[in-house]
């Protein structure tokens, strides 16, 4: 898994550029993003073949993941490694005030764990109050599912107004 810190570019179109070590990044540009990276497995079944014609090799495979992922989602945290603000300071859980593609936390978790969970990308781009300008924020992600217990975290980064 992968936790991220990117700078949101407006050019022509919008592109996200990874913020380096000590990156540094205006409050409205900061976007985060979750990735997992995934192992697919499948299983060939023996086919009946008459002569030496064998069919099944022409037939179109089934693409990675299609009908989504079996593993629930149990839990999320994001925890704030350096103070988030002055109210929320460093070792904070700070999940209660964070947005995943859009939604609240547990909203995201309901939806992942009805609809079988076919992504394996979070974007993390707001929270409900202001992270401190001019100081530098490290973020982490945990996640735990039915498969066991996931975290990373974002390399440090400067937050400016």
């Amino acid at each position: 898994m992968f936790f991220t810190a990117y700078k949101v570019v407006k050019k022509p179109t919008e592109e996200l550029i990874p913020l380096p070590a000590n990156g540094i990044v205006k409050a409205d540009s900061l976007a985060l993003n979750v990735a997992f990276t995934r192992a697919y497995y499948s299983k060939q079944q023996p086919s009946f073949h008459i002569g030496l014609i064998n069919s099944a090799l022409a037939c179109k495979c089934i693409s990675d993941g299609y009908k989504g992922t079996t593993e629930k989602i149990l839990n999320i945290s994001v925890v704030t490694l350096k103070d988030f603000n002055t109210r929320l300071t460093a070792g904070t859980d700070i999940s209660n005030i964070t947005l995943i593609n859009d939604q609240p936390v547990n909203n995201f978790i309901q939806n992942w764990n009805n609809n079988r969970g076919t992504t394996g990308i979070f974007t993390v781009v707001s929270f409900s109050e202001a992270m401190a300008v001019e100081t530098q924020h490290q973020l982490e992600f945990r996640i735990t599912t039915s498969m066991g217990t996931f975290a990373a975290s974002t390399q440090v980064f400067t937050v400016i107004p």
